[in-house]
């Protein structure tokens, strides 16, 4: 008897999913016929597309962080101020799917999603931010630019799904390539953007320097992952694809032209030195090598009678770092930062609030600067939320970095010691780069920190099956 109940229910919960499906599908198209005929087409057409969605949040979560991750590229892409149709779809894709997901978790199944202090924070965080649109109001921001600043930053919210669904090595495998598809994707785009903009019409030497600066963190930190995790010991055509997505990624980087991000990654792979074996550092070389060696072929065949020229505007861009003081960037960007400290000086403890205009005046240029844009993710945050909601996200992120930096050491298992070493640098990385830059707050950023906090807390939960076993 006992087994014939238990053959018999897996094929009545079989039914029943056939069942709700179907009327699911049913349902949709019905709401899809009465938008067409309706006055009121947009609200029906939402309730209609919705609730399908809402079906596939909760019932097949893997399903909807599979769709994340393979059209992320999409996401990144999207970045004029203005709001668009992309924004608008994939803040409901994204961030109001991950709302979604974090009410019902945590309030109808009353699940527990609070593991450390980190967690706390960043719900208290999240809380902080919401309050503050009281204070970009009565700053003066309008609410549809709060709403989209505050939806943007949402991003890093996935970590909490993440975390959750990415319990098993073969989950991680399967979103890290999942996302290395949209890193592929998203370079060659870059490569093609860069080709329409400044090979296309180029007439001056110094045009060849115009480029669309997107992705800078993403290209990184998929340099970091790809190469550290092709120590692992896996069949050469998966250590190569890994290669040629490093490839892409460093090509994608050097046409943006972000001098700040190449010096970056080359202290990250110098950093990555020291947690090697010698046999993995062999191998790192090795990858380098053809990188170089692929990448010195492809730049010749690409830029062609070009090339000379395209040497001599990297090398001036390159270089350009050491200027210090007589770097025109330089100098525009010490004014920002001095009338930002004034600014923060002024709202310390509860900022000027997201969506908040920031403008200054340029001595030496002459003009005044509009921009919502402060060039140091640092004084930006002091400036949007103020000193402590600032000290909370800063402390989510030294934490995370200290206890990924102790489990890189720590960890026996190989793949969760290369996960996390990776997630380290490319954690270090941000919080680099961000003082000169507003790296923190970008749409590729939000999801590295995602995933990078989500694979910190998986590893605590290895190493700490590692010290039972």
């Amino acid at each position: 008897m006992n087994n014939q109940a238990n053959i018999g229910m897996p094929r009545k919960s079989i039914f029943l999913n056939i069942w709700a499906v179907t009327g699911l599908l049913f349902f949709t198209f019905v709401l899809l016929f009465l938008s067409l005929n309706s006055s009121l087409a947009l609200p029906v057409l939402g309730i209609a597309l919705g609730i399908p969605f809402f079906y596939v949040i909760i019932k097949y979560p893997k399903v909807w962080l599979w769709a994340i991750a393979l059209s992320s590229f999409v996401f990144f892409r999207t970045s004029d101020l203005k709001i668009g149709v992309g924004d608008i779809l994939f803040g409901v894709f994204i961030v109001a799917s991950t709302y979604i997901w974090l009410m019902w978790k945590l309030f109808v199944q009353r699940e527990k999603l609070v593991e450390s202090i980190a967690d706390w924070f960043i719900i208290v965080f999240y809380t902080g931010m919401l309050l503050n649109s009281v204070v970009a109001m009565l700053n003066g921001a309008k609410f549809l630019d709060w709403f989209r600043e505050y939806a943007l930053y949402s991003n890093m919210l996935l970590y909490f799904p993440f975390k959750y669904y990415l319990k098993e090595k073969k989950d991680i495998i399967i979103i890290l390539v999942m996302f290395g598809l949209s890193v592929f994707i998203a370079s060659f785009d870059q490569i093609r953007m860069y080709k329409e903009i400044a090979l296309s019409q180029t007439i001056y030497a110094y045009q060849l320097g115009r480029s669309v600066r997107l992705n800078q963190p993403l290209f990184s930190a998929a340099i970091f992952f790809s190469l550290i995790m092709s120590l692992l010991p896996m069949r050469k055509i998966y250590r190569l694809a890994l290669w040629g997505l490093a490839f892409a990624a460093i090509a994608a980087l050097v046409v943006s032209f972000s001098r700040s991000f190449w010096v970056f990654v080359i202290f990250g792979i110098i950093l990555i030195f020291f947690y090697l074996v010698k046999r993995q550092k062999k191998i790192i070389v090795v990858a380098l090598g053809l990188i170089i060696l692929t990448g010195t072929v492809s730049f010749f065949s690409f830029f062609g009678e070009k090339a000379d020229l395209m040497i001599v505007v990297l090398t001036e861009r390159f270089t350009s770092t050491t200027k210090g003081s007589k770097d025109v960037s330089l100098k525009l960007r010490l004014v920002e930062y001095e009338e930002a400290l004034k600014k923060i000086a002024k709202h310390p403890l509860f900022g000027n609030g997201l969506g908040k205009h920031f403008h200054f005046y340029v001595p030496f240029l002459h003009i005044t600067t509009y921009t919502q844009y402060i060039h140091s993710g640092y004084l930006y945050a002091l400036y949007r939320f103020g000193i402590p909601l600032t000290f909370m996200f800063l402390f989510i992120l030294g934490y995370n970095i200290f206890v990924s930096e102790r489990m890189s050491r720590k960890l026996k298992d190989p793949f969760y010691k290369n996960l996390i070493l990776s997630s380290m640098i490319s954690l270090l990385m941000l919080a680099a780069a961000s003082i000169f830059s507003n790296q923190f707050f970008q749409r590729d950023s939000g999801i590295i920190l995602a995933l990078a906090f989500s694979f910190v807390s998986i590893a605590q939960k290895k190493y700490k099956q590692e010290l039972i076993s």
